[in-house]
């Protein structure tokens, strides 16, 4: 009984916690950041971008409850926006990585294709990224050493 007092606090103290770790991480999937931006404030970013391709505009979206992914076509395509071309070439990649699907050779050359045009640009992201991929190259395209020696030269002409 003497021993038995001497742990009492002990699993109390472990019960106190558990009860408390389970309450922190059960809603973790329901976690929602707010939006910086009210959805009124992102739609008037949204059509600054369509009418002007404010590239200020383009980038808040991301902070508020209005999709970015829409308007990054329309930035990357209509106002050749490097940052847009990243984000097409991600978000390409992404939805066939979430769904589980293997990328396909079309998918994925217009994938680079968007990399490239972030790359020419000058997007130094862009650049190392299309740098890198082009070293080890792809399932549908082989390494080229004569474009990393160009894109090379391109990320040391803009500084790095």
């Amino acid at each position: 009984m003497k021993h038995f007092k001497h742990t009492f606090p002990f699993v109390i103290a472990l019960i106190v916690l558990w009860g408390v770790f389970y309450c922190v991480t059960k809603d973790r999937d329901n976690y929602r950041v707010t939006p910086k931006y009210s959805e009124k404030e992102g739609l008037a970013f949204a059509r600054d971008v369509m009418n002007s391709g404010d590239e200020f505009a383009y980038q808040q979206l991301k902070f508020s409850p209005v999709n970015q992914g829409p308007y990054s076509f329309i930035m990357a395509n209509k106002y050749n926006s490097a940052t847009a071309c990243w984000n097409m070439y991600r978000h390409i990649y992404d939805l066939f990585e979430e769904n589980n699907i293997e990328l396909d050779s079309m998918s994925e050359s217009i994938a680079i294709g968007y990399l490239k045009r972030g790359a020419d640009l000058g997007d130094k992201l862009c650049i190392e990224h299309f740098i890198s991929i082009y070293k080890r190259g792809g399932n549908f395209f082989s390494a080229d050493s004569m474009l990393i020696d160009y894109y090379k030269r391109k990320l040391h002409d803009i500084g790095e």
